[in-house]
This record gives C-alpha cells, structure tokens and sequence, in this order.
C-alpha cells in the first residue's frame, strides 16, 4: 500500500476554518482595543464605561496573544489554549461590548459573540483541545514493570504529547 501526497480534503477545509478563526480572533482583538480606547478617549459618561473598557482593552490583548499563541500565556491561563476556553473568553468578552451602550459596540458584541459561540462549539468537534500532560518515566527506570506503570518518578520531568515540549513538574 503506497501513501498519497495529497491530504485528505477534510483535513485541509478543516485547517482553513481553523485559520479563518484564528484570523477573525486577531481582528476582533484588534477592534476591541480600538474600542476601548475610542470609549475611554471620547465618550465614558460614566465610572462603569470607563471601566468595562478598560476591561475591553485588557481583554482584546488577551484575544490576540492565545491567538497567535504567546507560550508565556498559556503557562499563566492554560484554558485559552482551547476552543472552549477561547470560546468562552469571546462571550464574555461579547458582554462587555454590550455595556459600552454605542452602536459600535453592539455591532462588536455581537461580532464577538457569534465567534465565541463558533468556537465554543467547535470544541466538541475538534480535537485541538489542550494537550494533557502525561508522566515519562526515565528509560531507565528500575521501577517501569512489564505494563509500564512506574514505581518511582524516573526523570521528573513532564511531555506534553501533542507538541512534544518538555516542563518541569509542578
């Protein structure tokens, strides 16, 4: 049996929806904060509009950084680097743009949570949730038994297996 070059065509229209999102994520993080600023620069009326977007600015940052995914984030809050947790923060964050009381931020509330909600539900379809961690004993472990159960704690260090970077335990 000889393997085809070609992908399969449902993995390559699911990588492009993957990208899609990514980027729409990357745009809707970028008209947060510019939200944000336009709110607190020209038209907070009120205590709680120059709060909520400050909170609009603090968390259009946040959008952008686990979208092109900062590594140092997902150390911090390891739920952004998943659908749902993404999906999660876009509704919330919807929400906020609702408290703006502006068109403009109607429109991005309901941009925002459009998006969350597609990513939200695509964490019951796609596999692309956080890698768990997982234990490597050393190799050379005296104590792996015949089934690979570890009696002691080998190296001390733990794989993540979907990118295969090494951490410290915790």
């Amino acid at each position: 049996s000889t393997q085809s070059t070609w992908e399969n065509p449902f993995n390559m229209v699911a990588k492009w929806i993957l990208l899609t999102l990514r980027i729409t994520g990357i745009i809707v993080g970028c008209l947060l904060i510019s939200l944000g600023i336009v709110t607190l620069v020209l038209s907070s009326e009120t205590l709680a509009q120059k709060i909520l977007a400050f909170y609009t600015i603090l968390f259009g940052v946040l959008a952008i950084l686990s979208e092109i995914r900062v590594s140092f984030l997902f150390s911090i809050l390891p739920s952004l680097e998943t659908h749902r947790g993404r999906g999660i923060l876009y509704l919330v964050v919807g929400s906020f743009c609702l408290g703006l009381l502006s068109y403009w931020g109607i429109a991005l509330c309901a941009v925002t949570m459009a998006l969350g909600l597609v990513v939200f539900l695509l964490s019951f379809a796609h596999e692309e949730e956080a890698p768990e961690m997982t234990y490597a004993p050393a190799a050379d472990n005296p104590g792996t038994t015949s089934y690979g159960a570890s009696a002691s704690y080998g190296s001390g260090e733990y794989t993540s297996p979907a990118y295969g970077e090494k951490k410290p335990p915790v």
